[in-house]
């Protein structure tokens, strides 16, 4: 008999799947044997990316802290889809208030997908968007790329240094070690940064494969890359913490005094980041 209202369909869907308050999982079939394999497979990357990045990570944290306590700028740009970057680090409810996000339309896939994979291999675009941000002695400029062989993030790196800042790096160096620099000099986003954090992402990006020679689904660069900005996140409150000192950190707008919170961090970040 098919369940005649909500409170009864809703039982019905949660008896029909794992029932976890009883210990009792319905027998396994290969959708669900994937969906586990590629879960442990995630969670096997984000150990690893925190093992293997204990000191890169550590040091990254270091040169934003500086930036922070001498009230300068992070900014983080991305190309293509690490474009995703510059938007999860900025104005984020538990994120850094003094992140300003670098990005270009021509650079977005939602603004000509093939056209962006296009402009992101061309010259002089990653020099503006550091230009045009005013970048300067005491920033960090956080560049995320999952291949790091374009010329966009490379020359992104290359204008920070030239402007006094810090650079760091996230990006999988298996991918950018697989495949030829595009950059006009043969040039990789490892070879100018300060600090590289390595994601171990796959080469292609896409992780899972079904049978042996399928098509491989389920990218990973940006729980990747998202997982390496929060244990950044983490170090500097912890820092933060141990030192007495309050950072800069949006609040959810949908809690109580959210609003008024934001307020203030606007009032004091507007002038240098105009995305506010």
């Amino acid at each position: 008999t098919p369940p005649r209202n909500r409170r009864q369909r809703q039982m019905c869907i949660r008896d029909s799947t794992t029932d976890v308050r009883t210990d009792a999982p319905r027998q396994s079939n290969d959708a669900t044997s994937g969906a586990h394999a590629l879960l442990a497979s995630v969670v096997e990357r984000l150990e690893w990316l925190e093992q293997a990045n204990e000191r890169a990570l550590a040091q990254a944290s270091e040169l934003i802290w500086d930036t922070l306590t001498t009230d300068r700028i992070v900014h983080v740009a991305g190309s293509g889809h690490s474009t995703l970057f510059a938007l999860e680090t900025f104005y984020r409810a538990g994120g850094l208030a003094a992140v300003k996000p670098r990005w270009h339309p021509m650079l977005m896939p939602l603004h000509g997908a093939r056209l962006s994979t296009v402009n992101e291999r061309l010259p002089a675009i990653g020099g503006e968007l550091v230009r045009s941000a005013h970048v300067d002695v005491g920033d960090v400029v956080v560049v995320f790329s999952h291949s790091g062989v374009n010329p966009v993030p490379v020359e992104i790196a290359e204008a920070a240094h030239a402007s006094g800042a810090d650079v760091v790096a996230v990006l999988s160096l298996e991918h950018n070690r697989s495949i030829p620099s595009r950059h006009e000099r043969d040039l990789r986003l490892p070879d100018v940064a300060d600090v590289v954090i390595d994601t171990g992402g796959p080469v292609g990006d896409a992780s899972y494969e079904s049978a042996p020679g399928a098509r491989k689904v389920a990218p990973l660069s940006t729980i990747l890359g998202v997982y390496a900005w929060d244990a950044i996140l983490a170090r500097l409150a912890d820092r933060a913490a141990v030192a007495g000192i309050e950072l800069p950190i949006w609040v959810s707008l949908n809690v109580p005094d959210g609003d008024s919170s934001a307020d203030t961090l606007t009032d004091r970040y507007a002038g240098r980041i105009p995305e506010l």
